[in-house]
């Protein structure tokens, strides 16, 4: 049991707080097969480094899609899972497979939220827990889903960082490419004492102590 736990912890945690660049035609292709799977026609698509850029690209845009994202294709799965598992298993796989790291990156959401004043992006945590628990308990507990909603949510975990889906635009976001986190008495969160605690390839950047945003 705790090598298969490994192995997935493996997988899995490494995309939190990833620092590794999108490959941008895999996330393009991604996001086509998200927007078919909610019955909506192929978006304009753009790519952004950081989410400070997304937003300069949001104008005029048309109804935002998170509702029949998670009407579409997360309520279905979680729907599947929950018949199968219960939510004391689900919650401890989610904790031995993502753990601490699991805190960390919503220090990082909120950090550029607050930054930002961005509301209406779907970040890194909502696809990779839920791809994160799946691939372990249809592997190793037996469970059942369906397969192409299931493929697609691992996909937008690994392939893609921040979304800003739209009917008819969608604008995805790179990764960071540098994260500072540090551990504390009381948990761990981002810190540095030198520079940016998180910095995009566009120079956007936070400077954060002990988890909190300073100018």
């Amino acid at each position: 049991m705790k090598s298969d736990v490994n192995f997935f912890r493996n997988r899995w945690c490494r995309l939190v707080l990833s620092t590794e660049r999108m490959n941008r035609n895999s996330s393009i292709e991604v996001v086509k097969i998200l927007y078919s799977l909610i019955g909506e026609s192929k978006p304009e698509i753009f790519l952004c480094d950081s989410p400070e850029a997304a937003i300069n690209q949001v104008s005029s845009v048309g109804t935002y899609l998170s509702r029949r994202i998670e009407k579409k294709i997360r309520k279905p799965l979680r729907d599947q899972l929950e018949k199968q598992v219960s939510r004391q298993v689900i919650e401890e796989v989610r904790d031995l497979l993502l753990g601490d790291s699991l805190i960390v990156e919503g220090n990082l959401e909120k950090c550029i939220e607050t930054k930002l004043g961005i509301r209406k992006a779907i970040k890194t945590n909502y696809w990779l827990v839920l791809a994160a628990v799946l691939d372990f308990s249809v592997h190793k507990l037996g469970v059942s889903c369906d397969k192409v909603r299931m493929n697609l949510v691992c996909n937008m975990a690994s392939k893609c960082g921040w979304i800003l889906p739209y009917s008819g635009l969608c604008i995805i976001c790179d990764r960071p490419t540098k994260i500072v986190s540090k551990s504390f008495d009381d948990g761990k969160c981002l810190h540095s004492d030198e520079g940016p605690a998180v910095q995009f390839s566009d120079g956007f950047s936070l400077n954060v102590h002990y988890g909190e945003l300073v100018d």
